[in-house]
């Protein structure tokens, strides 16, 4: 059934390009290259694939600047696979719509794993997951049926990662969920210390929820230990 999974690799290195071809499709994926930001915008536009795979030292359209445009239009899950280790360069990935970060040289057991993971949670029922249809809080409604964020009537894009995070807050609103706890059941099992993932994350959401960061009404910090959405 994989197969039916397209994915889009934009990379400019032959040797890298050559590696994630014959790894994704001996796994079963129907693989689209790119070998820069341009080509990776015209490519997405026809092939409307399932996920990306994107490097961001990318020739002339940086990987950055690739997933912001690509966030206008489309809410498809971003892996990026990059030589830049400093966390400056993975906040600014996630800033701009990334939804997970691997350091080359990639593994190729460990990025089958993080494919697989994002294509499940990309599709993920929130609805089936949280046991209720609709969650409501002053001006913000979560309608997990049509899976989207209302927030004073108007609907509210949310990448896959955004949504699968607000679902488990809602999931446990009123109780404190710990860093672990959500890194664990929103990126996966081998998560547990990238504290640095939920701020960004929870940022994003913060200013989709129409909250004030430094006097949040819903999603309520507790240092060092995790966060809490209250109703």
């Amino acid at each position: 059934m994989l197969r039916q999974y397209r994915i889009l690799v934009a990379e400019d290195s032959p040797a890298v390009q050559s590696l994630l071809n014959t790894t994704l499709k001996k796994a079963g994926y129907q693989v689209a290259i790119a070998g820069n930001g341009t080509e990776a915008l015209i490519i997405h536009e026809e092939m409307l694939p399932h996920l990306i795979i994107l490097d961001l030292l990318l020739p002339g359209m940086d990987g950055f600047t690739f997933c912001k445009q690509v966030r206008q239009s489309s809410m498809v899950p971003i892996l990026v696979i990059s030589s830049l280790s400093g966390n400056e360069h993975k906040l600014k990935a996630f800033e701009a719509g990334a939804d997970d970060y691997m350091l080359k040289p990639c593994c190729p057991e460990e990025l089958l794993m993080r494919v697989q993971s994002l294509l499940r949670r990309s599709y993920w029922n929130g609805h089936q997951q949280s046991g209720k249809s609709i969650w409501r809080c002053g001006h913000v409604e979560v309608d997990f049926t049509n899976r989207c964020l209302r927030r004073n009537g108007e609907e509210v894009l949310l990448t896959r990662t955004e949504w699968a995070l607000l679902d488990e807050l809602v999931r446990n609103s009123g109780r404190v969920l710990t860093h672990e706890e959500l890194l664990q059941r929103v990126w996966g099992k081998t998560y547990g210390s990238e504290t640095e993932y939920l701020r960004v994350y929870i940022g994003r959401l913060r200013r989709k929820l129409g909250d004030n960061p430094k006097k949040p009404r819903y999603l309520i910090t507790h240092p060092g230990v995790g966060y809490r959405l209250v109703e």
